[in-house]
């Protein structure tokens, strides 16, 4: 069965659930991935259900939207990258964190008449890069110090440094977002260096752990579609098993749920991870579901049964 993560995208609403939230913790979910507003300013929501989550024992992930915009396109470039790499480490490790995602859509991708802006690879290399070397230079650097405690005879002290330094050493950054960028923008090479701009190079793609494919499609046939589309996109991601299917979680919208309980099912038996995507609006549908859709909870109990068992 799948390790099924829940995107957590409004954290309040994770909060006003009071004491059902620890019900969502024990449920069986391999753990929460919570969606920060502004990377730059985790807010104190965000902080206590990253603490709540730690604390019940489960995996915590975050992720954002990543890029900036002027007028109707992106303004992204390798300076703006690096910058914002060091801030998602920032925010990444300050919440415990063992994973950033990066949401790359419109902010980052978006260029001038239909096209995929020029920076966009530039600017996810270089946030994807900066991002590890921060964690992992502040990793060596803990290391350091936690021999010279050792050194020094503090023992305890040397252990807290050590576990800090593992933890930081061993943060990943995933990709979330636009995984087929020519599914949104046309091909083109407005800079003019040879490269088509809607492309994501093999340099840059295995710089990501995970590929959240976003999916919200109803039928299974569809769902099918737009992910096997990703995975021919990213090779490396698809044969390890690293392809994670975000999920709609059975929403109304229109009076029909936005996702398939069904469908939700037999993808969780063929991927590794599967996110369930808790949009605003939407945080009903972990315990309770609707009648078009059953809960989140009923589901993962149901899939941790081994099959043929009730």
């Amino acid at each position: 069965m799948s390790r099924i993560y829940l995107a957590a995208v409004n954290a309040p609403d994770w909060l006003a659930l009071g004491s059902r939230l620890d019900t969502v913790l024990s449920a069986g979910f391999a753990g929460i991935d919570v969606r920060l507003a502004n990377a730059a300013h985790p807010t104190t929501a965000e902080r206590e259900l990253a603490k709540r989550t730690i604390e019940a024992g489960i995996g915590l992930r975050c992720h954002s939207w990543v890029g900036h915009r002027a007028g109707d396109m992106a303004a992204v470039d390798a300076a703006s990258g690096r910058r914002d790499g060091e801030i998602a480490a920032a925010a990444c490790s300050s919440l415990g964190a063992a994973s950033f995602g990066a949401n790359a859509e419109r902010d980052v991708w978006r260029g001038r008449d239909g096209a995929a802006h020029p920076k966009a690879v530039d600017y996810l290399n270089e946030h994807a890069e900066t991002f590890l070397t921060s964690v992992r230079t502040r990793a060596a650097v803990l290391r350091g110090e936690a021999k010279g405690a050792a050194a020094a005879g503090l023992t305890a002290r040397a252990r807290v440094l050590e576990a800090e330094a593992r933890y930081l050493a061993g943060i990943e950054i995933d990709y979330v977002g636009f995984a087929v960028p020519a599914w949104h923008y046309k091909p083109a090479d407005s800079d003019h260096d040879g490269d088509v701009d809607t492309e994501i190079p093999e340099y840059q793609r295995i710089i990501y752990s995970r590929v959240g494919v976003m999916a919200y499609q109803s039928s299974l046939a569809d769902l099918r579609k737009t992910i096997g589309r990703a995975e021919r996109r990213w090779p490396e991601h698809t044969e390890a098993r690293r392809i994670v299917p975000w999920l709609g979680v059975g929403r109304l919208e229109a009076g029909s749920p936005v996702g398939s309980a069904d469908a939700a099912r037999v993808l969780c038996r063929e991927y590794a991870e599967v996110t369930f995507y808790v949009g605003f609006g939407a945080i009903g549908q972990v315990l309770d579901g609707n009648p078009k859709h059953e809960s989140l909870a009923s589901i993962a109990r149901e899939l941790a049964q081994p099959r043929g068992v009730a």
